[in-house]
C-alpha cells in the first residue's frame, strides 16, 4: 500500500461476514480449540468495530475463503493419508531455570539455592524415568513407557529408565542410595517416578512422583506414599482436590510420623512432618506414531467395517454404564454393535526365552527391546480396533475421569461415545457422544442409531477430536508438562497447577457411599 495514495478500505455487515465463514467451512476452525495457531492467517482481513468484524478490503474476500479453505483442508488431508499436521505438537523450548547450577537447602524443606547466572543453555537436561521392571515386563497399559518414548525423541534431554528390579538394583539399599550408586556421573535435573513405594531424596533432581487412581481412598492412607516428593503429578485433575487438600495432607504426615517414631514428643514429631509438595495435573497422552487412522483412504468411513464397538472392562462396580451397554450388545437389543473384551491389566511375556538389549549401558531405553515383543504385538492389535472401528464405546467409570481411551480413540478417528469425564470437559465438547449412567438400554441404542446413520456429522467430529488430540494430548505434551513443572517447582511455586478445567462435582472412588466425594455424601440426587 502506497503512502502517498491510500486504498480505501471497504466494509461489509456482519451477516455478509457470517456467510463467508459458513462458505469457507470455518466451523472448523473457530469451534476448534487451538485456534489461535492460525489466527494470524486470518486476523489480517477483519478488523473490529463498535458493531462487529468487517471484512477489511472487498478484494481480500477470496483470499480469505482461500485461506479458510485451505486451513479446514489441512485436517482432512493428515487426518486420510497419515501424514504430519501442520497443527501437531512440538516440543517447546526447554525452561532455562532446568539449566542453571543448584543445590537443595539443607535448612528449609523444599526449597533451592540457585545460580541462575551460571545458565547453560546448550547442555542436556538429565531426566530418569524411575519404576520397577516387572511393571515394565507385565503391564499392558503403556502410558509411562509411551511418555518414555517421546521423552527420548527430544532433542535436550538425555532419557534413564531404571528402578527395582532392572540390572545393578540393591533392593537392600534405599532408592537414593541406587540411583547414586549407579549412575555416579549424572546429576539429575528431574527424577519421575510411577511407583509410590519408593521414597526418592536428590541434591540435584526435582523429584516428581506420578500417581493414578485412589480406588477406596489408598493414596490417603499408604504409609510409603512419596511424602518427600517435589511434586505430585495426577493423571485426572479431580482427584487433586479431593485428596491433596492442604488439611489432608497435614493430618496425614500427623498419623505417618506419630506411627514411626511413637516416642517423640508434640514438637518433636511436627519438626519431622513434610511440607505440602506441589501437586499438577497432567493427564494421560498417546502415541500418535501408533494411533492414527489408516492411510491411503478417501473418506473417513473407508477402511472402518466395525460399526459400533464396546472396548474396555465392563466391571460394573467401577464401569457401570459399560456394563448396561454390554448387556444390550449380548441380547441384541444394541444394533450394529459388537464387544472387544480387554485383555486385562497384564500381559505375561512369551514362554518363549527372550533375549534383552545388552549391548545398551544400564538405563538406556530401547522401545524395541525384544523382552516386551508381547506389548508391542498387543499395542499394535489395538491400534487396529479402533482405526477400523466407526464408534468407539465405553465410559468414565464412577469417577468419571478422562480415560486415555478418550486420547487414544481421538488419534485413530474412531468416534467415542460415552458419559463426559469432570475435566477437560472443553476438549470433548461436541467430539463426544453424549451417554449417561441413567440411561436405559433402548435410549442408548436409539442415540447410537442416529449418529450411525448421519455419516457427515460423524465424519466431522472424528477428524475434529483427532485435531484436538494432535494439539493437546500426545506424548511430548505430557513431556513438555513435566519439564514445566520442575521449572516451577525450582522457581518456589507452591500449591497448584491445572493446565486443563475441571469440574468438582459428584463422584465415586469404589462402591459405598463413604467412597463418594464429601460434599455429595449427604446429597444423594
Amino acid at each position: 500500500m502506497s503512502t502517498s495514495s491510500p486504498t480505501k478500505t471497504s466494509t461489509y455487515p456482519v451477516s455478509y461476514f457470517k456467510i463467508l465463514i459458513a462458505f469457507g467451512s470455518a466451523a472448523l476452525i473457530i469451534g476448534s480449540i487451538g485456534i489461535l495457531r492460525h489466527e494470524k492467517r486470518i486476523d489480517r482481513f477483519i478488523k473490529l468495530s463498535n458493531d462487529g468484524p468487517h471484512i477489511q478490503n472487498v478484494s481480500s474476500v477470496p483470499e480469505l475463503i482461500s485461506t479458510i479453505k485451505n486451513l479446514a483442508n489441512e485436517t482432512t488431508d493428515c487426518f486420510l493419508q497419515n501424514q504430519k499436521c501442520d497443527f501437531d505438537y512440538e516440543f517447546t523450548p526447554v525452561p532455562h531455570i532446568l539449566t542453571a547450577d543448584r543445590k537443595r537447602s539443607d535448612v528449609k524443606p523444599r526449597t533451592w539455592i540457585r545460580h541462575e547466572t551460571r545458565l547453560n543453555g546448550t547442555r542436556k537436561i538429565n531426566v530418569l524415568y524411575f519404576n520397577e521392571r516387572k511393571d515394565y515386563l507385565m503391564k499392558t497399559d503403556r502410558y509411562f513407557y509411551d511418555e518414555v518414548t517421546a521423552a527420548v525423541s527430544h532433542p535436550r534431554l538425555e532419557v534413564r529408565v531404571w528402578g527395582p528390579g532392572w540390572e545393578g538394583y540393591i533392593p537392600k539399599l534405599t532408592s537414593s542410595e541406587n540411583i547414586r550408586r549407579t549412575f555416579p556421573n549424572i546429576s539429575f535435573d528431574i527424577i519421575y517416578s510411577k511407583t509410590r513405594h519408593f521414597n526418592i531424596t536428590s541434591t540435584t533432581a526435582v523429584v516428581i512422583h506420578g500417581t493414578a487412581d485412589c480406588h477406596q481412598h489408598n493414596c490417603l492412607r499408604d504409609d510409603v506414599y512419596p511424602t518427600h516428593a517435589d511434586a505430585i503429578t495426577f493423571r485426572y485433575a479431580g482427584l487433586i482436590l479431593e485428596f491433596a487438600r492442604p488439611e489432608q495432607w497435614a493430618s496425614r504426615e500427623k498419623q505417618r510420623i506419630k506411627k514411626l517414631f511413637p516416642n517423640l514428643n508434640a514438637t518433636q514429631r511436627q519438626n519431622m512432618e513434610q511440607p505440602m509438595p506441589f501437586f499438577f495435573h497432567s493427564p494421560d497422552c498417546a502415541d500418535d506414531t501408533l494411533l492414527h487412522p489408516i492411510p491411503g483412504r478417501k473418506e473417513w468411513e473407508q477402511f472402518r467395517p466395525h460399526k459400533i464397538r464396546l472396548i474396555g472392562s465392563h466391571q460394573k462396580e467401577l464401569y457401570p454404564l459399560r456394563y448396561t451397554i454390554w448387556k444390550g450388545i449380548k441380547s441384541g437389543k444394541i444394533k450394529n454393535a459388537e464387544v472387544y473384551e480387554h485383555v486385562g491389566n497384564t500381559l505375561n511375556k512369551p514362554t518363549k526365552k527372550t533375549i534383552p538389549s545388552q549391548q545398551l549401558e544400564i538405563g538406556i531405553f530401547d522401545p524395541n527391546d525384544p523382552v516386551i515383543s508381547h506389548h508391542r504385538k498387543n499395542q499394535q492389535n489395538w491400534a487396529n480396533v479402533l482405526a477400523t472401528t466407526q464408534i468407539c464405546v465405553f465410559d468414565s467409570s464412577i469417577v468419571r475421569k478422562a480415560i486415555r481411551k478418550f486420547q487414544e480413540s481421538f488419534l485413530s478417528g474412531c468416534v467415542v461415545a460415552s458419559d463426559i469425564p469432570l475435566e477437560m470437559e472443553d476438549i470433548f465438547r461436541d467430539v463426544v457422544i453424549p451417554l449417561r449412567v441413567d440411561m436405559g438400554v433402548h435410549e442408548i441404542n436409539e442415540i447410537l442409531q442416529t449418529y450411525l446413520q448421519d455419516t457427515k456429522r460423524l465424519r466431522w467430529m472424528a477428524k475434529e477430536a483427532f485435531k484436538r488430540a494432535r494439539m493437546h494430548l500426545t506424548c511430548r505434551n505430557k513431556v513438555d508438562r513435566l519439564l514445566q513443572a520442575a521449572a516451577m517447582v525450582l522457581r518456589g511455586e507452591r500449591g497448584y497447577w491445572f493446565p486443563f478445567g475441571f469440574s468438582a462435582t459428584c463422584r465415586k472412588f469404589w462402591t459405598g457411599d463413604k467412597y463418594t466425594t464429601e460434599w455429595c455424601r449427604n446429597n444423594k440426587r
